[in-house]
């Protein structure tokens, strides 16, 4: 498994209409660090955190329900608003 990469939203670079950061992991120690510091296992995790994070921002509900889909029209909505 190691070493992996790990990923966190927003970042230097584009993937998906948005953006992301990533970091080396060498082993469990390094990654359990970074994943306690916000960092995701995975960019799909990543880019949805940042959705909610936004979606929270504009006053959206954010609940487990809701598809990314569905936050990034709400979010589009309000910020076009």
């Amino acid at each position: 498994m190691f070493p992996t990469i790990v990923y966190r939203c927003p970042g230097a670079h584009q993937c998906a209409g948005g953006t992301y950061d990533y970091a080396a992991a060498k082993d469990q120690a390094v990654f359990d660090s970074l994943i306690g510091a916000g960092w995701s296992a995975t960019l799909p995790e990543a880019q949805g955190e940042e959705l909610e994070v936004k979606a929270e921002e504009l006053g959206i509900k954010v609940d487990g329900r809701k598809s990314d889909a569905t936050l990034s029209r709400e979010i589009a909505e309000a910020l076009a608003a």
